[in-house]
């Protein structure tokens, strides 16, 4: 196993300090010109006195430990670890705590709530033939000094390639709420954990990119009658929400629009700290101060109408926003200046062309054209072109002006906008 020259010298010292007490048949005498300090002997020397090597932050809160994750490794899971931390704390809207009391700031950190990362291997060659990883958690006791306090540990079965950050970032989250929340309990109080889809909901909201795909999953589901109302949503194991998770990337983002996060966040802990069951009318009451799931379900869906057009992940096209545009750069008769006795169902844009079309058509051209625009905005490259070239034509088409190939490019731009998605996979 390498390590860094860094770590080099307190191994040798670690050898001299154990090698006496150790039997001849435990551990043969080392002949440093012919054998040297070479990894399998550190490791030897590991296994036969249990020592662990270890990489602590330099606030002492979080620890990795374990031989079967390399120096570089244990590394990278601390600052992961640590910028879990700290993106759970900006969602929250934390205020610094050197600046804010600690009565109304949202913090993670201190002696309450220590964490600590132990890898091990499922058999001895796991990481090199594939074995699947997988992550623990729980909350243990932790001495610190002469006070005992519980900590979170994790334990990684044979942490390599196969260890998946986002179920790690979920078991960080989960336990440092859990954490706050005993913070918060009083001895003879048996406090309530949440659900798990709130955690989970919590940390994919940490993913800026994911926010729209999240988003028009969700919709899609709504518009297909296949998603209940939101206090069924809420509640503590809804089947619904744990088969698709991004419903919960959006009720926690429901959760976190309304004012005074922070506040409303050591509430909820608080109340769960006491005891108090985890129902839909705590989620809203503690969300938008109402426990009427009739009203809370109304303003979620005005919620989700609102954000139709909002930018969610810049750069990023979904296939479903995509679809949606395409559908919206129509003309539907009755609206727009378009005639009524046109009909009942939507005309596509070359319409405008015709002469009997003169007369509105530029009214129904610069409501298009606004649209247009208003679609490409903040979208993926290839989309927004695509909007720009039908926004340029709609334009000469208002003037009365339109070029001869409209027809043609109006096609080929309303193609490219349904092939333009560029959303990322999301887990």
């Amino acid at each position: 196993m390498y390590r860094p020259a860094c770590c080099r010298r307190p191994l040798l010292l670690l050898y001299l300090g154990v090698a006496g007490l150790a039997s001849a048949q435990e551990l043969p005498p080392l002949n440093p010109a012919s054998e040297g300090l070479t990894p399998e002997r550190i490791a030897e020397i590991r296994r036969i006195f249990q020592v662990e090597s270890e990489t602590t932050s330099s606030d002492q809160s979080i620890r990795i430990v374990g031989d079967c994750i390399s120096y570089p490794d244990k590394s990278t899971l601390l600052s992961f670890t640590e910028d879990v931390r700290a993106a759970l704390e900006r969602t929250l809207r934390a205020p610094s705590a050197k600046t804010t009391d600690d009565s109304r700031a949202v913090t993670f950190r201190g002696p309450q709530f220590r964490i600590l990362i132990r890898g091990s291997l499922s058999e001895p060659d796991a990481i090199s033939n594939g074995a699947p990883a997988s992550v623990r958690s729980r909350l243990a006791s932790n001495r610190t000094g002469t006070e005992t306090r519980p900590g979170l540990t994790l334990l990684l079965t044979n942490p390599g390639p196969q260890l998946d950050p986002h179920e790690l970032s979920e078991h960080i989250v989960d336990g440092l709420i859990r954490l706050k929340i005993l913070s918060m309990s009083a001895p003879d109080q048996r406090p309530t954990p949440p659900p798990a889809w709130f955690t989970r909901g919590i940390t994919r909201t940490f993913d800026p990119q994911g926010r729209q795909p999240d988003y028009d999953h969700v919709r899609s589901l709504y518009f297909a009658g296949k998603l209940p109302p939101a206090g069924y949503l809420t509640g503590t194991s809804p089947a619904l929400v744990l088969a698709e998770p991004a419903i919960a990337t959006e009720l926690l983002s429901f959760w976190l629009s309304y004012p005074d996060v922070p506040g409303r966040f050591r509430t909820l802990c608080r109340r769960l700290a006491a005891g108090d069951a985890w129902t839909p009318a705590l989620f809203f009451e503690t969300c938008m101060g109402v426990r009427d799931p009739v009203l809370a379900d109304r303003a979620f869906d005005a919620w989700m109408a609102d954000r139709t057009s909002n930018v969610l992940s810049l750069g990023l096209t979904t296939p479903e926003f995509a679809r949606r545009t395409a559908v919206r750069l129509q003309l539907f008769p009755g609206r727009n200046g378009v005639p009524a006795e046109l009909g009942d169902s939507p005309l596509p844009m070359e319409t405008l062309l015709e002469p009997a079309a003169a007369a509105w058509a530029p009214e129904a051209a610069r409501h298009l054209r606004a649209e247009a625009l208003r679609a490409a905005a903040g979208r993926g490259d290839s989309f927004r072109e695509a909007c720009e070239t039908i926004a340029d034509i709609l334009k000469k088409i208002e003037a009365g002006r339109p070029p001869r190939n409209a027809a043609r490019l109006l096609g080929i731009a309303r193609e490219q906008i349904l092939n333009s998605a560029n959303v990322p996979p999301r887990p």
